[in-house]
């Protein structure tokens, strides 16, 4: 009886394990049709209409959002777009490069695009719309750049076989006979859209450089460099003086604190250690002079310093 439990239980954890793979197969196969690339963009001087334009892009999170540096978040990417015209667009579309900066200043890119068929650009509005879900590192910078711009005439979308739909405009098969994305001349370029992004920061610092017979120096420095949010930044260091500038001086060796507010009064806190100066001692080994002769003194006496 016994044995017969056991090999029921096997069996059930034999068909779970397959009930699992024949799910994580279909995730696979979903990300590989969404990740599908475009037919090539059309060249830039295809794209003459001027009907649309971002006004601006952010991140879909709340006002004065945080996070630690370097924790990664799935957000989506809004963009606020303009209606130029007198005509409702049914159907709006992008592609580009997603360029991320880190606080080092290194960057990397990504191609991506996004496409909405449901909300709708209503005549001479700004509607802002959920476009792509990035995985967003905090602390670090973004902007599109190369961006296209695509939209539809006012032909309804009511469904995936509709000529305006997401599902047709961007396809793999609709090209022209050239071979390009078949999307001109209801398009448009820009060259960089700066996404904002919360506002974070990070340092550099200068450690005391020596002590003296005085006492403990106080030539250390720090400075806090904001990124995201929106200038203008304010600084407050925790010093005794309380300084107001991006790079705070005259500090001894120690913890501090730099408060960063940007426009909307949102805070950041960038932690900095100063540390002191490394302690060193120094001996002298004396050789004394070998001899004097006639010709007066010898002159090969020395002193070996040695610091540690």
């Amino acid at each position: 009886m016994e044995d017969i439990t056991i090999r029921s239980q096997q069996n059930k954890n034999w068909l779970c394990r397959v009930i699992i793979l024949i799910i994580l197969l279909g995730y696979s196969s979903s990300l590989s049709l969404h990740s599908q690339e475009l037919p090539p963009l059309p060249p830039p001087g295809d794209c003459v209409s001027n009907d649309l334009e971002v006004v601006d892009a952010f991140l879909d999170l709340d006002d004065c959002f945080q996070c630690e540096e370097g924790q990664v978040i799935k957000v989506p990417i809004i963009l606020s777009i303009f209606n130029k015209t007198q005509s409702f667009r049914p159907t709006f579309a992008f592609a580009g490069q997603l360029e991320v900066t880190d606080a080092e200043g290194n960057v990397t890119t990504e191609f991506v695009k996004g496409c909405d068929d449901q909300v709708g650009l209503p005549a001479g509005e700004i509607t802002e719309l959920s476009t792509i879900l990035v995985d967003y590192t905090c602390g670090t910078t973004l902007r599109l750049t190369d961006v296209y711009l695509a939209w539809t005439d006012a032909s309804k979308v009511t469904g995936d076989d509709s000529k305006n739909s997401c599902a047709n405009l961007l396809s793999i098969d609709n090209k022209t006979p050239a071979g390009f994305l078949d999307i001109s001349p209801k398009c448009g370029i820009e060259p960089a859209i700066i996404v904002r992004t919360p506002l974070a920061g990070s340092s550099t610092f200068t450690d005391v450089v020596c002590n003296d017979d005085n006492g403990p120096s106080n030539n250390g420095t720090a400075t806090a460099i904001p990124s995201g949010g929106e200038e203008p930044y304010t600084y407050l260091w925790d010093d005794s003086n309380a300084q107001t500038t991006a790079t705070a001086t005259g500090l001894t060796a120690g913890n501090y604190t730099c408060t960063i507010t940007d426009k909307n009064n949102c805070t950041f806190d960038v932690q900095v250690t100063i540390s002191d100066a490394l302690a060193f001692s120094a001996s002298a080994t004396p050789t004394d002079v070998s001899c004097n002769d006639d010709d007066g003194n010898a002159a090969d006496g020395a002193i070996a310093v040695e610091v540690t």
